[in-house]
């Protein structure tokens, strides 16, 4: 949960007015020489000195609801008078804790606590029908650990439902992303401090441009007091069959549209990410691209007037060592910058590559798995026989994305659930998950598909578990009285 460390001692007991009041005074406006951003629950502790009350405890449970500049009006409900460049966050909801050790530091922190009536049980694995705003002001603060979702987009496609909490049919653009701000607030409410939201966004054209709606929508964003979420990561989808338009007017001079927008928003410097988990699809083995890329850095060796016999034997050597850490798995990728050959790099500061440069004609650039993990993703829209639902989320992305944002033990949250891929991600990697979905006959579609993927997994599971064979030693079998 996130926490807050107050002063507590005897001339500054604020987290004792907070919880408890001193003498009828009840401070409820925590005073700073910064804003805020943070809204919902924080912990409150007491820092270790000054000694006090509630020093190197946690007390308390508060709700942040407001953040503004400090004015004289607000000195008795801060318990201090006004000084300048102060601001004063609003508590509300203050809720006493039986007190408990922390070790706290400065700013915001994360501890290991989950204040009562926080249960998430009645809401895990099941399919919710209503409306996503409704249903996740619903849902207890900081309960789960990744929202992986696709809102609809602006007047792209007609579902099958006139409820009137609809998205993607709003009058305006601006309505639209007031909407869909409104929806990422009640996100972060919900979200634990190491939790992250996955959030997919398609464009929209009028009149053949792009509005840009993904790009209004993180400047919306950031420019929204009642967020502090951070932008940690933009992955682009390529989609591999992307759908035909038509190729009249307009349409004839653009590119087709085949990627769109994923971002990766985080509640705190702790988020989760499992970055091993990211593995993006090569067009070859390293095997294949060390054997290409050798073959073409040795001729350009073989071929350079910069490089002395002695360096070319160097460089090949150095070559014939990177190709077997390829070999080996050990590198994913590699580069060779031949003088001559290639552009300096390194601009004119001495040492490091460029004394290499000067001394051996070249150098090598190792490349391992981590870096390989780009902001990219390909896949196939897909298309699933039977399903009512018209925009299929992609199971590999949803699997993807529960794998690298959500610890083993977390919960997925989808609100727009639609076809059920973002549940069937989760359970088929032994996460826990809460679906929302708007439309009755696409939660109904949505939960059979869920239970054929149980029983499809259950199936393959029982068809590879093989009975270990006995390794108890056998006696030898009675001879036969006609061999004997």
């Amino acid at each position: 949960m996130r926490a807050l460390s107050l002063h507590d001692g005897h001339n500054a007991p604020w987290l004792t007015l907070i919880r408890d009041g001193i003498g009828g005074r009840k401070k409820t406006l925590e005073t700073r020489n910064r804003p805020t951003r943070v809204r919902g629950d924080v912990l409150l502790c007491g820092a270790k000195k000054p000694k006090g009350r509630y020093s190197g405890l946690a007390a308390c449970v508060v709700t942040i609801v407001d953040c503004r500049p400090m004015t004289k009006a607000d000195e008795q409900a801060a318990c201090c008078e006004l000084y300048p460049g102060a601001y004063v966050w609003q508590l509300d909801n203050i809720r006493p804790i039986d007190p408990f050790p922390v070790s706290g530091r400065q700013g915001f922190f994360n501890v290991d606590y989950t204040p009562p009536g926080h249960d998430l049980s009645r809401w895990l694995n099941q399919v919710h029908v209503g409306d996503a705003f409704d249903l996740t002001e619903e849902l207890p603060a900081e309960s789960v650990d990744l929202i992986c979702t696709s809102p609809p987009y602006l007047w792209k496609v007609h579902y099958d439902t006139d409820h009137p909490a609809l998205m993607g049919m709003e009058a305006d653009i601006d309505t639209y992303l007031r909407r869909l701000i409104g929806l990422v607030i009640r996100y972060e409410r919900v979200l634990k401090p190491t939790g992250v939201i996955a959030i997919n966004l398609g464009d929209t054209t009028r009149n053949g441009s792009p509005l840009l709606i993904p790009e209004r929508f993180l400047i919306a964003g950031a420019d929204e007091p009642r967020l502090s979420l951070q932008l940690r990561d933009k992955i682009a989808w390529t989609k591999e069959n992307p759908p035909p338009r038509s190729r009249t007017g307009i349409a004839k001079k653009t590119l087709l549209d085949a990627w769109e927008h994923w971002y990766i928003l985080s509640k705190s410097r702790d988020w989760r990410a499992d970055l091993q988990e990211w593995n993006p699809d090569l067009d070859a083995s390293p095997q294949e691209i060390g054997d290409r890329k050798g073959l073409s850095y040795r001729r350009l060796v073989a071929m350079s007037d910069h490089l002395t016999p002695a360096q070319k034997q160097r460089a090949n050597d150095a070559i014939d060592r990177t190709l077997e850490k390829m070999r080996s798995g050990d590198l994913a990728d590699f580069r060779v910058r031949i003088n001559g050959e290639h552009k300096d790099k390194f601009g004119n500061l001495p040492g490091g590559r460029k004394s290499q440069m000067e001394r051996d004609g070249f150098y090598v650039i190792e490349i391992g798995w981590e870096t390989m993990k780009r902001n990219w993703i390909s896949t196939a829209v897909e298309n699933i026989e039977k399903c009512g639902h018209p925009a299929v989320f992609p199971l590999y992305i949803a699997d993807r994305v529960v794998r690298t944002w959500c610890p083993p033990d977390g919960v997925v949250l989808d609100t727009f659930l639609g076809s059920g891929q973002t549940a069937i991600a989760a359970d088929q990697n032994d996460r826990d998950w809460v679906g929302f979905e708007l439309s009755p006959q696409y939660a109904t579609e949505a939960e059979q598909r869920i239970v054929a993927a149980q029983v499809e997994r259950e199936r393959n599971r029982t068809l590879f578990e093989f009975e270990p064979e006995s390794t108890a030693e056998t006696a030898d079998p009675e001879p036969h009285p006609e061999l004997f």
